[in-house]
């Protein structure tokens, strides 16, 4: 968006500081569209600090994880170590964003 000329994209400064737009057409759902784009530096902002919120969670319970896995108090087999970890990347995708690697090979022991 901000390759295109400000002068193409500005919207009412006075009632919205900030936010810049764009018109055009596309392509969807079978029929040519009207479509807005939309940029708002505080929405930005505020969803950037809430995927940092989401990242750091998961990466505590990552820690978590692979520090019972280490201690060796872990009773889960690497099927369920890897199910353990997709639910903790599930939100927002964080698989895409957060990168594991299951290293250890020895199966827990019973008893």
């Amino acid at each position: 968006m901000l390759a295109i000329p400000a002068r193409r994209r500005s919207v009412d400064a006075e009632r919205y500081p900030g936010l810049t737009a764009l018109e055009g057409r596309a392509d969807a759902l079978g029929a040519q569209r009207r479509v807005v784009l939309t940029h708002s530096p505080n929405l930005h902002a505020k969803q950037a600090a809430g995927l940092d919120q989401t990242i750091a969670k998961a990466v505590r319970a990552l820690a978590e994880t692979a520090a019972v896995l280490q201690r060796g108090k872990g009773r889960r087999d690497r099927v369920g170590v890897h199910s353990e970890i997709g639910r903790i990347l599930r939100p927002r995708w964080l698989d895409r964003i957060v990168q594991t690697t299951l290293t250890a090979t020895r199966q827990p022991s019973c008893g």
